[in-house]
């Protein structure tokens, strides 16, 4: 304490035979002070203690020791009042009581006062007298142990904290449990000093002071509670402080993750977990772990951000992380971060570009215009979006359907109703395509395409009455007078995508030596049709609906009128083309009465234009067999082929046949065969050839139930083409933008 010590020995009396045994705090030992006192005793050892020489006990003491007798045998045992260490019971047991003089401490006025003045000063609030009256009082209590000089302490303590000065408040309190252990007032708020310098280890070790003076169950869970928190806390301050010195050691960092965890402290779990994370090698296990970590930084502490940018790091290192993404997904959405989903969105569509997961992009892709709609209120992005959607699959047709509506919204009509017509091309049978493109239609005033769209909803049977009304009052009930002729670039229109054109053009250049040399065969084998029992009649002269029908079609168009007969029985489909050398068609029963004029006009349209497109060659060699045969022959003339015996023969006698203008052409035709692949399929160019000529038919006809119809009564299938399958292609060509052309072109469509 600063002050010069006066050492007092029991050796004073050993001249008299007396030992003398004094006795004021015993030093810390294993064994009761009782039994320490014994063996000092019994072992007629002194024992050095040393005070202050200004301590009044001290003065006290040196004059008990010159009152005592000299020459008194025995022990005389000197204990300080109140230390709490040896009790009477102590020293009635070692049979020392009647020789224990207790000495009591010297009153002193002055520290009560320095005491008293500390707390007026302290309850006015000036820190400073405060803390100089105390410091006084501290002063004189030197080498007094007991609980005012603890509390004096104590108070010292306070003031220094609400200086700032918690290291030496710190100080000032260990002090004070020095002398008093169990101060009540000086182990809380040496806790909170504790832990505010994140010191959990004395924190943890004072509140096992607390627990044993706690008087009810309640306190002592809460105590045992704050111990294990502070404990855990200690936990991880000395687990942070060895991996200062053993950086990314991962044993130490799981046990500091789960040591914050077991803390409640989140944010720095989530840290140490990260931290683990980047220790692992492989990139698989390493995803998996910061998907751990990802889903904790979520569920924890609700920061957002952070746990979606561990998420992206999990699928940066393996894109196939299960439920990586779909968990950034679920954290954006339950936080309602709208912006934050669509760029997760973009981001996920970035990594799948190129990876063969279309459905992945596709589901993305919808959603993602969903939100751009429905949340960001983003009209065209989500444009953009649903265009890419449309881009990646085609056949969406509720994709093409919201991309007309908001094409709509953005007074975009005429893209909108294009939209709807593309949409019909993969949804046909979805009435909702039609009754929105009559809407629209109706809206731009295309009369002709609002009739269209309520034709097909008449067909499916799905036509309100208002839209039946429509049907009603334009569908066509006789022929009109074209304006003009369907021209080359309107033929191109009725062809399917995929048609190809390669073979048309060997099929065209091949025609007419072709169909010379199978008359030539008919002609010999007596098998050529005789037409002297069937009447024919002259188109613009014959009272019979379906033959002037027939010169009504060729006007339309473009196509020679050919020879026109009649008979009283039935056909397959009610016309047949003849294998004559003049083009020649008969027709039957089925369509000479009982047919509208539109029913007539698909009938009779679809079987010319089907001569038209395939130059008569399938009427010589209807049999696929043949047909391939003479095709396969025709590309023998160009390049060499390895034919059979049967084709060698086609090939020399087509080869007769073939003059140097056709030839020319069948070379450039095969030529292009030969330049793209050299492959060829003739039964997808027959389909093709039918799905036009049903197009061709529509056109005349108007009407698109008026085709649906006839195709059913004719029930036959061309190159595997079902009625249904045909209808389904007719459907939306209905309300194309090229069927709408070639009707105005022709100046068959309707109006006012």
């Amino acid at each position: 304490m600063g002050h010069c010590p006066v050492v007092i020995a029991c050796g004073l009396g050993y001249t008299y035979g007396m030992r003398i045994l004094l006795v004021l705090d015993p030093p810390a030992q294993p064994d009761a002070a009782a039994l320490w006192l014994k063996r000092c005793a019994e072992a007629e050892l002194p024992s050095l203690v040393s005070l202050p020489a200004i301590d009044p006990m001290a003065r006290a003491l040196a004059a008990g020791f010159e009152a005592h007798a000299p020459g008194e045998a025995g022990y005389v045992v000197l204990a300080r009042a109140g230390s709490g260490r040896l009790s009477e019971a102590d020293f009635e047991q070692l049979g020392l009581g009647d020789k224990v003089r207790r000495l009591e401490p010297v009153e002193d006025p002055a520290v009560e006062a320095a005491i008293a003045e500390g707390a007026q000063h302290l309850e006015r609030g000036d820190l400073a007298r405060a803390h100089q009256s105390y410091f006084f009082a501290d002063s004189l209590l030197a080498s007094e142990h007991s609980p005012r000089r603890a509390e004096v302490l104590v108070c010292l303590a306070s003031i220094e904290a609400d200086r700032g000065e918690k290291a030496q408040a710190a100080s000032l309190l260990d002090r004070a449990l020095a002398i008093f252990p169990d101060h009540q007032t000086a182990l809380r708020r040496r806790i909170e000093l504790a832990r505010s310098a994140a010191d959990g280890a004395t924190a943890a070790a004072l509140r096992r002071r607390l627990l044993a003076r706690a008087e009810t169950d309640d306190e002592r869970a809460e105590l045992l509670w704050s111990i294990a928190d502070e404990s855990l806390h200690a936990t991880a301050e000395a687990l942070q402080q060895a991996l200062e010195l053993r950086p990314r050691e991962p044993r130490l960092l799981e046990r500091l993750q789960a040591s914050l965890e077991a803390a409640g402290r989140w944010r720095e779990a989530v840290d140490a977990k990260v931290a683990l994370t980047e220790t692992i090698q492989s990139p698989r296990d390493r995803a998996r772990s910061f998907t751990a970590a990802a889903g904790m930084c979520a569920r924890r502490t609700e920061d957002v951000a952070r746990a979606v940018a561990l998420y992206e790091a999990a699928i940066a290192d393996d894109p196939s992380t299960p439920g990586a993404f779909e968990a950034i997904e679920a954290v954006l959405l339950k936080n309602a971060d709208w912006l934050g989903v669509a760029q997760a969105y973009e981001r996920q569509l970035e990594r799948l570009a190129g990876r063969g997961q279309s459905l992945a992009e596709c589901a993305l892709l919808d959603k993602l215009a969903g939100v751009h709609v429905e949340r960001l209120k983003d009209v065209h992005s989500a444009i953009l979006t649903l265009d890419r959607l449309i881009v990646l699959d085609p056949e969406n047709v509720e994709a093409r359907a919201r991309l007309a509506s908001l094409l709509e919204q953005t007074d975009a009509p005429e893209l909108a109703a294009r939209c709807l017509a593309n949409a019909a091309t993969w949804g046909p049978t979805r009435p909702a395509t039609f009754r929105e493109l009559h809407r629209i239609a109706t809206g731009l005033g295309d009369l002709d395409r609002s009739y269209a769209a309520c034709a097909v909803l008449v067909h499916l049977g799905e036509a309100e009455q208002a839209e039946q009304e429509v049907y009603r009052r334009f569908a066509p009930e006789t022929t009109s007078r074209p304006q003009a002729a369907l021209t080359p670039s309107g033929w191109t229109e009725l062809h399917v995508a995929d048609h190809d054109v390669v073979v048309s053009n060997i099929v065209h250049a091949i025609a007419p030596a072709a169909i010379a040399l199978r008359l030539d065969q008919l002609r010999a084998a007596k098998m050529l049709p005789d037409l002297g029992q069937v009447e024919r009649h002259e188109v613009d002269k014959s009272t019979l609906t379906a033959v002037r029908t027939v010169g009504w079609v060729c006007a339309v168009l473009g196509l020679p009128v050919p020879a026109v007969y009649a008979q009283p029985e039935d056909l397959p489909g009610g016309i047949v083309a003849l294998p004559l050398q003049a083009p020649t068609a008969l027709l039957g029963k089925s369509l000479l009465s009982g047919r509208s004029v539109p029913e007539l006009a698909f009938t009779i349209a679809r079987s010319l234009t089907a001569q038209q497109l395939t130059a008569r060659l399938l009427t010589f060699y209807p049999s696929a067999p043949e047909f391939k045969a003479l095709v396969l022959a025709a590309i023998a003339q160009v390049l060499p082929s390895s034919l059979s015996s049967s084709g060698l023969a086609l090939h020399d006698a087509l080869a007769a046949k073939l003059g140097p203008a056709e030839r020319g052409r069948l070379g450039d035709a095969v030529q292009a065969l030969q330049a793209r692949d050299g492959r060829f399929d003739l039964s997808a160019w027959t389909r093709s050839v039918e799905m036009a000529a049903c197009r061709a038919g529509l056109l005349a006809c108007g009407d698109i139930t008026a085709a649906a119809r006839m195709l059913a009564v004719d029930g036959r299938t061309v190159g595997g083409l079902s009625a249904a399958r045909r209808v389904r292609d007719l459907i939306p060509f209905s309300v194309s933008e090229k069927y709408a052309a070639a009707r105005r072109a022709i100046g068959i469509g309707v109006t006012e």
